[in-house]
Parts: C-alpha cells; structure tokens; sequence
C-alpha cells in the first residue's frame, strides 16, 4: 500500500485528471467503501492504491482517502507489511483515523520482519518480554498478533476509531494483555499519546472472559475515549476493586456477555458522565458455571438502580436482558415472577428508552404503570417481548401525553414471541380492539405507533407501523 514517490501519469489517466478534484475525491471514497459498515470487509484498497500511483494529482488525493482506514481481515502478512510501510514513513501513519485489528491466520513471520519489530521496539524503549507474565520463553512465538497489534497501535498517533479481537484462552490470566502500550504511557505522553482517540471496541474470538484491565494500557494512553463498546463474557472482573479508566466514555456499551451488579457498578461509576448506556445480556451457558450464572443475571430494576448515577445525563438508554433465558433454567426467583419496580422517572434528561418487557409484570389494581415509569422528557420508547397487559397500560400513557409527556414522538410495542426454549411460555397476542385504540389515539397525537416484523433478507426484525 507504500504510494510510489514519484507517481508518473500515463495517457490513459489524462481523461481523469482532468475531472473536478470533487468528483474525483467522490469517485476515490466510493472505491474506498466504508470499512466499519455492516457485511463489508473492507475498502477495494487494491484499485485505489493503483490508482493513487498513477500521477500527483491523484497521489495527492487518494493517498488521505486510502491510508484513513485499515482492516487486517484474516491476514497476518498484510498487517505485517502494513506496519513496515507506516514505520518507514510517519507522515502515512498520520492519515490512518480509522483501525480495525481483527483474529489474523496464524502464520509464522519472516525473520527480517521479526527483526524489524524487535528494533522498533527497542527503539520505543518497550521489553517484549513483558509479554509473557507467566510463561517465559519465546515471546514472538506466542504473541506475534499482540505484540504487531500495539506496535500498529502506536504509529497511529492520529487514530480516531479502534476495534479489536482478543484471540487466546490466555486473556483470563492477563498474558497477551496491552502491556507495551502501558509501557509507552509510563514514558513522555508528549511522545506517545492516542489523544484523537474517541471510539474503542473490543471482543474476543472464542467468547472467553476479557476485561478492562486488558486493555488498561490503551486506556491510558488514550485518555479521551467517549464511546467503549465491549462485546465480550465478563468485561469485568468481580474480584478488582480498581476503577477502570473511562472517565471521559459517554457513550457505553456492554454485550452478549453476563456481569454481576457490583461488576456493572464499578464500569457504571468511572464514567464521569454518561449520556448513553446499551446492555444486551446474551446466552453464554457454555462459558460459566450453573452456580456463576445464577449470580450474574441481572434484573432491569438493578440495573436502573446502578444507573441513576447518572441520572441526571443519561439520554438514551437501551436494555434488552436475557430474561427468557433466565426464567427457563429458573436460576433467579426475579426472572421468574417478574419486577414491578422499573422506573426512570427521575432521569430527567432521558430522551430515548427501549427495554425488554418480557420479565416486567404489570400490576392488576390500575394500568399506570408506563406513566408511572417514564419521565416528562421522553421521546421513543420502545418496549419489546410485552405481556397482554402492555396495550391497556400504554393507552393510559397516550391519553396523558400532552400534560405529562410532551415530547414523545415514537413508541414501538411488540408482544412476547413465546419462550425460545422447549416451548415453555406461550407467545402473547394482543387484543386487536386495545391496538385500534391506540393507533387512533397516537396518530391523533401525531405520533408514530411501530412493531418490529422478520424480513424475507435480514435475519433482524425491522421496524414498521401498527
């Protein structure tokens, strides 16, 4: 991907150079595709770093739109070579905003290349061996992938966005954590500083446990993070009494995995002040013991009670729990009999909020229970996998809309499909009048009234209205 130094433009590309620096921009992003969308792997980097070699126009243009974003796919040859290009010339490793370092094919490295990491490392001042906190020996044969990865990491000094995938059961004890990276925060972060660096998020290969700490190097020496996505089991160990080094994340998210309340709440109370928080609980039965389960399924109301620590910032919040799960292995007494404590009503700065109602038991005396529950500022709210009593208690909201709920605009409503499990728990239907009832009243209020229906494509349901 090294652009040649002196690009020489051929007849064939005159007709291109002589297009608006515009259109020829436009046509360099469109080859560049977006790395970070959904089903993609990544830019057609092969025609855009011909392109870019072609004249110094072109050079000039295309060099910013192809070094901003790097996807190592599967292999470990090409990060490699990647990491060998941006070395040589700083200026390149400027332009890369955007790093996804994803479980490469485990290859053997050249000696040359072992030997040129080795020298940049030690040039850095970094001790390879601190690698392996356990188990000494060859640290290269062990840890090519991590030691590569925070190498790349470290070029990048104008890095924006991050992922990366934990590979190796050998994350439980620590061995094959950032520690280079902490090496380098130890020294002048005048030097070696990620302060660009807003958006971080990790996950592991095979599902075993990751937390923080792992990556406790990174987070010090990128101390503005504000969105942490952590798509991992356990993203925080029960036994730490560390906070962990989030101040500045606004933006958090924590999925397909289990934690404990007290693991929620130590993650929870580092972040200065958060304005987003997503929690999707996932199956991860054949990662932890009968026992550990029963003590890491959280209810809604416990993780409302931890969050109102930030009650007065958070904006949107999104919880959507195992509870089915849950309340088929009949683990904790809450998943079975449901909770009627749910409130956020004193977020008082909470626009958006979407829950999974399916451990939620309305009461029988009155149905207030969604006035009851949300504040004067919401404007969506989406409530999924509801109990028959969801309909009447959503008409007593839609009939206080204007005194109490001003500013809604969106309500999603879908009944519980029925347990996913041996078929345990009959799927719910909805009273066809109570819909009517309330599609006349929110399109009266002029507000949009949705369910979430499967596709013929798209293994996600999609929204439409009732």
């Amino acid at each position: 991907m090294e652009p040649d130094p002196q690009p020489q433009e051929t007849p064939s590309h005159s007709r291109l150079t002589s297009l608006p620096e515009e259109l020829i921009e436009e046509i360099c992003l469109q080859l560049s595709d977006d790395v970070w969308g959904a089903g993609t792997m990544g830019p057609n980097t092969e025609a855009l770093s011909a392109l870019h070699r072609t004249s110094k126009l072109l050079n000039r243009i295309a060099a910013p739109i192809l070094y901003r974003q790097f996807h190592c796919g599967s292999r470990m040859t090409r990060t490699a070579k990647f990491l060998k290009t941006i070395s040589y010339r700083p200026d390149l490793a400027g332009l890369v905003h955007d790093l996804r370092i994803s479980r490469p094919t485990w290859t053997d490295l050249p000696d040359e290349d072992i030997e040129f990491f080795t020298a940049a490392s030690t040039q850095l001042g970094l001790d390879l061996e601190a690698m392996d906190n356990a188990e000494p020996g060859d640290v290269w044969d062990k840890y090519r992938y991590e030691i590569v990865s925070q190498l790349l990491i470290s070029q990048t000094y104008n890095l924006k966005r991050l992922g990366f995938i934990v590979i190796n059961r050998r994350s439980r004890d620590g061995r094959g954590a950032f520690v280079l990276l902490q090496q380098l925060a130890a020294q002048d972060l005048d030097l070696f500083s990620l302060f660009n660096l807003e958006q971080f998020s990790y996950s592991h290969s095979d599902g075993h446990e990751v937390g923080f700490d792992y990556f406790e190097g990174l987070l010090k020496l990128a101390p503005k993070i504000q969105s942490v996505c952590a798509t991992c089991f356990n993203p925080w160990k029960d036994d730490s009494r560390e906070p962990v080094n989030i101040y500045r994340v606004t933006d958090l998210t924590l999925r397909d995995g289990l934690i404990s309340v007290y693991g929620l709440h130590t993650i929870v109370v580092s972040c200065g002040k958060l304005e987003r928080f997503v929690l999707e609980d996932g199956t991860v039965e054949r990662f932890t013991s009968k026992a550990r389960r029963a003590t890491m399924c959280l209810a809604i109301s416990q993780v409302v009670q931890v969050l109102a620590f930030h009650k007065n910032w958070l904006r949107h919040l999104d919880l959507r729990l195992a509870g089915d799960w849950c309340s088929h292995h009949a683990y904790v007494e809450y998943c079975r009999q449901g909770d009627l404590r749910v409130s956020v009503k004193s977020f008082t700065s909470l626009e958006t909020f979407k829950m999974d109602g399916e451990d939620i038991l309305f009461p029988e005396d009155h149905t207030n229970a969604f006035v009851n529950m949300l504040p004067r500022s919401i404007r969506r709210f989406h409530f999924q996998n509801a109990r028959k009593e969801a309909p009447a208690n959503m008409i007593t909201l839609a009939n206080s809309l204007g005194a109490d709920f001003p500013f809604l605009k969106e309500v999603l409503l879908n009944p519980y499909p029925g347990s996913q499990h041996k078929a345990r728990i009959a799927a719910v239907i909805f009273d066809k009048s109570e819909i009517e009832i309330l599609s006349q009243l929110f399109k009266a209020a002029g507000v949009t009234f949705l369910k979430k229906v499967p596709t013929r494509y798209d293994s996600y349901p999609v929204p439409v209205k009732w």
